[in-house]
């Protein structure tokens, strides 16, 4: 009896190291994987701190090959005064316990008026699986006084469709 107790507490405690690990390098468990946001879904948004400036910014996938990084092209008329990479993905984890749904948000920005990689991950717990209605999210750029807000409309959040 006692040692059937230690082979299940073994397999449970590398079933958790394994959900671990599969959490850090980015697949869900259940095989639920990293997903790409579609570029249709979300804007990115140059916002001066210190002004009324709010420039909407065009992106572009970089390559079908690299689904979750986007060049992102900021322009105040005709002259073009930033540029960035950013890097967008969202994983889902479904769960038997509370909270029931974890969505996980990767925004990480590089460019040519950063000092050096910014990002953040942001996580969203929901007791019930219910869908997201958006997400806003923002990175610092231009020395403090700007940032590059990302906007994800519910489209790209179809919660309901992935996990149940």
């Amino acid at each position: 009896m006692k040692i059937l107790r230690r082979i299940v507490t073994k397999a449970f405690v590398l079933a958790s190291l394994a959900a671990l690990a599969a959490s850090l390098m980015g697949t869900a468990p259940a095989g639920k994987p990293r997903r790409p946001v579609a570029g249709s879904t979300m804007r990115f948004v140059f916002r001066d701190f210190e002004g009324p400036r709010d420039i909407v910014c065009p992106h572009r996938l970089l390559s079908p090959d690299s689904p979750y990084d986007w060049k992102v092209e900021c322009s105040d008329g005709s002259r073009k005064f930033a540029e960035y990479t950013a890097h967008v993905a969202l994983t889902l984890y479904d769960h038997t316990t509370e909270p029931k749904l974890s969505v996980e948000m990767l925004y990480w920005l590089n460019g040519s008026r950063l000092p050096s990689e910014v990002g953040s991950t942001t996580w969203f717990h929901f007791a019930e699986k219910s869908n997201l209605q958006g997400v806003s999210m923002s990175q610092t750029v231009e020395n403090g006084t700007a940032g590059l807000y990302l906007e994800i409309g519910s489209a790209a959040i179809r919660l309901s469709k992935w996990a149940r």
